[in-house]
């Protein structure tokens, strides 16, 4: 008697993964998991994309957070070193006056004068003979041009003393405001002309008007200036304005008192 011989049926095999799958899984889909956050290879390619971009804009955040922060360290460091240079020039002044004084002194026979003077003069000549920071950068290049402008700061003939100083003790009060230090430079000094020209209105008042003819008594020509409305600013420095308004650094009318073009 012979067996009968009954044929197997084949064995399923797995389908082949699809193209999608393969990408998946090479970024670390796993296609047999099954928990709460499972996700088809196609929504899995799509999620490491969106993490990896929300990474990258984490990491340029930071980068320009640290950008920033050199920058703010490179301009304090400009910034007080030349203080040190403006302070010198003001010692050098109050010590040539107090030679004066002790001249006329001891002419007088004023000895209590002299005595007094003399330690005046001691003082600032100790100050004087302290040895200075140790590198001297160079100066920002956006000063220059804004001490043009800005004639009464400095040491300089026709600067102001009082001015001068006053707009040295803003810069340095402000420079722990995280918003005056994330500003450019240039802003920065833009920032200081405005503080001053608020502080010190009578020094910066308007001259009179000139004859007719507009002519001024010195011979130059006077130009009219039309007050600036945001809309008359380039689109660029429309969204500066808006950026500063929204981060209290300053009022739109302020940038718009401020601005130069």
């Amino acid at each position: 008697m012979t067996e009968e011989v009954v044929d197997k049926p084949p064995e399923d095999k797995p389908p082949e993964p699809t193209e999608v799958e393969k990408i998946a899984a090479e970024m670390g889909w796993d296609s047999e998991y099954e928990g709460d956050n499972a996700k088809s290879a196609k929504d899995f390619i799509l999620y490491a994309r969106e993490d990896q971009e929300a990474k990258r804009r984490i990491i340029q955040k930071q980068t320009r957070k640290l950008e920033d922060m050199d920058r703010a360290i490179t301009d304090l460091k400009e910034f007080n070193d030349r203080n040190y240079k403006v302070e010198i020039n003001r010692l050098g002044r109050e010590l040539k006056r107090l030679k004066k004084e002790k001249a006329e002194a001891v002419k007088s026979g004023d000895t209590d004068e002299v005595s007094f003077i003399d330690e005046q003069i001691k003082d600032i000549e100790d100050i004087k003979d302290a040895p200075p920071p140790k590198k001297e950068p160079a100066v920002h290049p956006d000063f220059p041009g804004w001490q043009e402008k800005n004639t009464w700061y400095g040491t300089e003939k026709g600067s102001d003393a009082e001015l001068t100083e006053s707009a040295d003790n803003y810069f340095e009060a402000n420079r722990n405001n995280p918003d005056f230090v994330a500003l450019p430079y240039k802003r920065k000094l833009k920032k200081v002309e405005a503080f001053i020209k608020k502080e010190f209105p009578d020094k910066f008042s308007k001259p009179a008007k000139p004859p007719a003819g507009g002519v001024e008594s010195g011979g130059k020509k006077k130009t009219s200036t039309k007050r600036l409305s945001l809309s008359d600013l380039p689109p660029e420095a429309q969204e500066t304005a808006k950026r500063f308004a929204r981060n209290k650094i300053m009022s739109i009318d302020e940038y718009l008192k401020e601005y130069k073009g």
